[in-house]
């Protein structure tokens, strides 16, 4: 099971896992980063990851530019200063702070031990993709964080596909992309964005997907937090 950007959207992502996944104990869940930032709770998302890994789920999250972005920031900038304030103020994440206004240490620990990319059998898993212009493109971490336009070199990828997130992509794009089993999957589609979409645009965004790797089967949970949480 992967599942890409949730974006504070807890209670969207309890929902998907618990009533459409139905997540089991020996179910592998890869998650592709961006737990954080835009939605209502933050911390919710990153303490579900900690507790489903404490009653032995299998969970395996990956590093999004968001985590990556904190830590930057969280580093940068001395804790409760008027930059990293602002910056903590306009992703929403106040509720990753500690009673001194700095980054909670279990939640620094929690980013800055999550991995870039994982390799599985069919697929490599990613938050934003590779650079495929360099050599090895699994030494270019800033591009698994950041990159948005790139072509896979399929002749690197050996028949494997790239799942990925972090560029919010309509239904019907994702599900095209994986009936033509493309060699890039996109999975992300715009979860925390509901409620920034018009009357023409409903539809096209606003859900949290999960695709099974094995069948390539996907769960589809509109966001819920949006609904009772409008910007």
């Amino acid at each position: 099971m992967v599942v890409p950007d949730i974006h504070g959207c807890c209670k969207t992502l309890q929902e998907l896992l618990k009533q459409k996944v139905k997540l089991q104990a020996n179910d592998q869940l890869f998650l592709l980063g961006d737990y954080i930032g835009r939605g209502p709770d933050s911390r919710g998302v990153i303490e579900y990851i900690l507790d489903l890994q404490a009653q032995g789920y299998e969970v395996y999250p990956l590093r999004g530019n968001h985590e990556q972005a904190l830590l930057d920031k969280a580093n940068k900038y001395s804790a409760s200063g008027k930059r990293f304030m602002s910056y903590i103020a306009r992703e929403k994440i106040f509720d990753l702070l500690d009673e001194q206004q700095r980054l909670d240490k279990r939640y620094w620990r929690f980013f800055d031990e999550l991995s870039h990319f994982y390799e599985l059998d069919k697929y490599l898993l990613v938050h934003a993709g590779f650079n495929f212009d360099q050599f090895n493109p699994f030494l270019d971490k800033q591009a698994m964080l950041w990159t948005r336009h790139y072509e896979p070199n399929e002749k690197f990828l050996r028949g494997k596909q790239i799942v990925q997130g972090h560029m919010p992509t309509s239904m019907k794009k994702i599900m095209r992309s994986i009936k033509d089993k493309a060699p890039r999957l996109i999975l992300d589609n715009g979860c925390v964005f509901l409620s920034k979409l018009n009357n023409r645009e409903q539809g096209k965004l606003g859900h949290l997907l999960c695709m099974d790797l094995d069948t390539q089967k996907v769960f589809i949970q509109r966001n819920i937090d949006k609904l009772v949480q409008n910007d």
